[in-house]
């Protein structure tokens, strides 16, 4: 009988670790600086449309805060420096790429920020 307890606890313990841990997956994905920038673009969009020199603009924002710094992950299976180097290697890569969006950001606007 007591041995069931015991088992009963420990497979709760269980269940309670593995929600924590799918919990914590889910914050690390959610809070994932391109899904975050992603957030706030669409938020900044439709509160202060103006910011923006309309929807092309809005749209090659995305493209080189978020989805160009995302591409480091596919594209690390295809690039030689990156390509073995696993979990560190689509880091770095992810950092090279989110630098260059982010650099490419004003060329694509065409003009400066909006005064």
């Amino acid at each position: 009988m007591t041995e069931l307890r015991c088992d009963a606890i420990l497979n709760k313990m269980g269940d309670v670790l593995r929600m924590k841990r799918n919990a914590a997956a889910l914050i690390r994905i959610v809070t994932a600086a391109p899904i975050v920038s992603m957030a706030l673009l669409l938020v900044l969009f439709l509160a202060v449309p103006q910011l923006f020199h309309g929807v092309g603009s809005f749209l090659m924002a995305v493209l080189f805060i978020v989805i160009v710094p995302l591409a480091a992950y596919p594209l690390q299976k295809h690039l030689k420096n990156f390509k073995n180097k696993g979990r560190e290697g689509q880091r770095n890569l992810a950092i090279v790429t989110a630098g260059a969006g982010y650099a490419l950001v004003p060329c694509s606007c065409g003009t400066s920020a909006p005064h």
